[in-house]
């Protein structure tokens, strides 16, 4: 049952320049699904007017797995509506805070999607690169063997990094495919 409402919580920093988490609760279902993407926009949640894209194709995804709760972080905490935005901050990432709300997160989630697309790469070649390789790490320590997933059909073809939901030619919000940590890389599950 979804509620009236959708209850929106937030996590942000006291100059509101970084958003660590992002809560939206779906229906009273338990299990909870988390969306690890690139960075935050600078859209007010509280005051949400407007279809977001993004936000209601994770939305779809976690209503159709059966997810009570969606939660969102991010690779890069730093509020920006484009990612080459990413440059004009000293602190892209928002450490420690960040890394502390992800692993929480980790530890909270059913399901978790891992979903930053490409677009970083751009942005900050070699940034985007170090913060990957960290997350994926953060994700090994926390033992998510069994929950990781990407957007059907996985992953990109360029950079090998899990579809973003607002990918223009993703098939279909609820379609994933299981993903596993290999040599400090996500790769593809085995279909066995």
């Amino acid at each position: 049952m979804r509620p009236a409402v959708e209850q929106v919580s937030e996590s942000v920093s006291a100059d509101d320049k970084y958003r660590y988490r992002l809560e939206v609760e779906l229906s009273n279902e338990a299990s909870v699904c988390l969306f690890l993407m690139l960075n935050p926009s600078t859209r007010d949640e509280r005051t949400r007017t407007g279809y977001h894209l993004t936000r209601e194709r994770c939305k779809a995804l976690a209503r159709a797995r059966r997810c009570g709760t969606l939660v969102t972080c991010n690779l890069f905490a730093y509020r920006c509506s484009r990612p080459r935005e990413l440059r004009e901050a000293d602190d892209p990432v928002g450490q420690p805070e960040n890394d502390r709300h992800i692993r929480a997160a980790v530890r909270q989630a059913d399901m978790i999607v891992c979903a930053w697309g490409d677009s970083g790469r751009r942005a900050l070649p070699d940034a985007f690169c170090d913060r990957v390789r960290q997350v994926i790490a953060l994700l090994e320590e926390e033992e998510t063997d069994g929950r990781l997933y990407a957007l059907a059909p996985g992953l990109t073809r360029k950079g090998r990094q899990p579809i973003h939901p607002g990918w223009r030619l993703l098939p279909s919000a609820s379609d994933c495919r299981r993903l596993d940590i290999r040599s400090g890389r996500l790769e593809l599950a085995s279909s066995t």
